[in-house]
């Protein structure tokens, strides 16, 4: 988050690939809350807080993956 503020985006991005989702999805949430955007927001569906679950473990899992494709998960 230190990284995010002072606006180095690659440090961001390598310290937490999933950062960057997350802030799209709950800035996506507070436009269709404050009415800016119409539609539904992404976390308004009712299977949203599981999806949001298996997302977070399977990428705290495969973080520490010690092998090619994972490896960059790593900070």
């Amino acid at each position: 988050m230190h990284d995010l503020l002072h606006l180095r985006i690659t440090d961001a991005l390598s310290h937490n690939i999933l950062l960057f989702p997350a802030i799209i999805v709950v800035f996506q949430h507070i436009l269709v809350k404050t009415g800016i955007l119409r539609g539904r927001s992404l976390l308004g569906y009712r299977h949203a807080p599981i999806v949001v679950m298996i997302i977070v473990v399977l990428f705290m899992v495969l973080r520490n993956l010690k092998f090619y494709p994972f490896e960059y998960l790593a900070p």
